[in-house]
């Protein structure tokens, strides 16, 4: 827009390669696609290695951390041995004595053989023992036409869970079901933020970068759930939302608040489910998915007692031992259906 002769140049550099890298011009077509502009292709004068934790390259569409090698590489840190044997290694893929940098930075090969960077490989999280890059998370939500700029953290509660957050600069239509359903389509569950903060601005640093410490601390009671608040109107529901109030680390749940939106997710399902066995509620996991509000829940949570096997009230145990039935965790009711002809092949006998 700012005049026909203008060229707009993408660039990816580092200081401790001369800073140019890669370069990609850039044109209408890329910046009307939406998503993440790639950064091209390498200098002449250099190689772009993307490789995994194990030094493996990665194909393409799998992010890994950048190597460079080539003729515009540092010789390493002055009076720094150490940092520069770690920054610099050997070059497995280049002459005898050749080395490469290892930039600290995550990017991937497009269809075309650009790079797309990602961001750096220090923004890579581990939320219920899944290693997540953050900026491919980014990459999905900007390619929603309605979302302009977004930055995903990983959020450290009082309770001393790790919760993805997205700050999402976007349209205010756009609701977080709106964001979450599209990020759905594309990334597994695990990928999908717990919360959605909508910002009219991303904030910055003098520089020009996200200031992450800036950014407002998260509330993990939806606004929608906030608006729409009923109150437990019966004991099961009470014992649940103060329950899920302590597990989820908020103030207060109302009935018709989703576990989800509120924070939930798989691990925290197990700590209601215990909690709730506790106080006397039988349920599982899987109803907890089935069943996201404390109103759907109640209606198919049982008392415990009433899940007994017949004749055992009143009965007292057998060498101290209590005797029942123990159900199949999800996993095992998985092989079961779908790797055995005969499921008694593999039945045993478990006291507790």
């Amino acid at each position: 827009a700012a005049g026909s002769d203008a060229r707009l140049v993408n660039m990816y550099g580092i200081t401790e390669t001369t800073v140019h890298v890669t370069h990609q011009e850039i044109t209408a077509e890329h910046l009307a696609s939406g998503g993440r502009l790639p950064a091209g292709r390498p200098l002449p004068s250099y190689r772009v290695h993307l490789l995994d934790r194990l030094g493996r390259p990665v194909p393409i569409g799998v992010a890994g951390e950048i190597h460079v090698a080539g003729s515009g590489l540092a010789r390493g840190y002055l009076n720094r041995p150490e940092l520069t044997g770690e920054r610099f290694p050997a070059n497995p893929f280049g002459e005898p004595g050749e080395r490469m940098y290892r930039s600290g930075d995550v990017a991937r090969w497009r269809a075309d053989g650009t790079l797309e960077y990602l961001g750096r490989a220090d923004d890579q999280v581990k939320i219920r023992g899944f290693r997540i890059e953050l900026g491919e998370i980014e990459t999905v939500l900007v390619g929603h036409p309605g979302v302009r700029e977004t930055v995903v953290v990983a959020h450290q509660g009082t309770d001393g869970h790790r919760r993805l957050v997205a700050y999402v600069v976007c349209a205010p239509e756009l609701s977080p079901r709106d964001l979450r359903a599209h990020l759905g389509q594309v990334l597994p569950d695990y990928m999908v933020p717990a919360v959605f903060v909508p910002l009219d601005a991303l904030p910055l640093t003098p520089s020009g970068k996200v200031d992450r410490r800036s950014l407002p601390a998260p509330d993990f009671r939806s606004e929608e759930s906030a608006t729409a608040y009923e109150a437990p109107r019966d004991a099961t529901e009470q014992t649940l939302t103060e329950i899920w109030a302590e597990v989820l680390g908020v103030e207060k749940v109302g009935v018709h608040d989703n576990f989800f939106d509120l924070g939930g997710d798989s691990i925290l399902s197990i700590q209601v489910v215990s909690r709730a066995r506790q106080a006397g509620l039988r349920l599982t996991s899987k109803l907890l998915f089935v069943h996201q509000t404390v109103a759907e829940l109640a209606a198919a949570t049982t008392p415990a007692e009433a899940e007994q096997p017949a004749g055992a009230a009143g009965r007292a145990p057998e060498s101290g031992a209590a005797r029942g039935v123990v159900g199949l965790t999800p996993i095992q009711r998985w092989f079961f259906e779908e790797h055995t002809v005969v499921p008694d092949h593999y039945a045993m006998s478990v006291h507790l």
